[in-house]
């Protein structure tokens, strides 16, 4: 993660480096998941959750710029992250904000 932002420091905004670093995100997502699997801290939790988030913002950009080879990536992260909010919550029927937005917003 730290490489590729070093990496494109000088043109974030590129389709280059939105696909690189919603990569580096979706797999930081995972990984960070995976922890809070193991330790089921809330901390991790919470941080497993904002991972998420901002791998679904940097998919969604690569989705908009044309360079999301995998849109399922992007349903996928999708999901699990309201997995995750379920689970923080312990509320099995919460709809996030998001989930409506994309629903009926769109």
């Amino acid at each position: 993660m730290i490489a590729t932002e070093r990496h494109f420091a000088g043109a974030p905004e590129t389709p280059d480096a939105t696909i690189a670093l919603a990569e580096c995100y979706r797999r930081l997502a995972g990984l960070q998941q995976w922890r809070w699997q193991i330790t089921r801290g809330s901390g991790d939790l919470k941080t497993a959750i904002a991972t998420f988030d901002k791998a679904i913002q940097c998919n969604d950009r690569a989705r908009r710029q044309g360079r999301l080879r995998h849109p399922g990536f992007l349903a996928q992260l999708r999901l699990k992250q309201i997995v995750l909010l379920r689970i923080d919550d312990n509320d099995i029927e919460r709809l996030t904000l998001k989930v409506i937005e994309m629903r009926f917003c769109r």
